[in-house]
């Protein structure tokens, strides 16, 4: 489809990849990425330092070195990357 042929630095979202080029965290420093791929979870964990925390369907939490997270987005399978969002209710119960 179309989102793979896409290079992989527009894999990522775009506040990942406004993170990763500022000096704003170490490089070293470990991050949470919400990561949408094609075919087996296993591949995530190519990626030094890299440590899958959750699969669910075609979507699986990566925490790994804020320095790793383009070589994460370039992995043959992975659709898109981002960071993940905290979940709230809506309603008033």
């Amino acid at each position: 489809k179309i989102l793979s042929a896409k290079k992989p630095g527009t894999r990522l979202s775009p506040s990942y990849r406004a993170v990763v080029k500022s000096d704003v965290m170490p490089a070293d420093a470990r991050v949470d990425a919400k990561v949408r791929f094609k075919g087996n979870a296993s591949a995530l964990k190519s990626v030094p330092g890299a440590v899958v925390d959750l699969v669910a369907g075609d979507i699986a939490i990566v925490n790994l070195p804020l320095s790793k997270v383009g070589e994460l987005a370039s992995l043959d399978g992975v659709v898109y990357v981002e960071a993940p969002s905290l979940l709230k209710p809506l309603l008033d119960l």
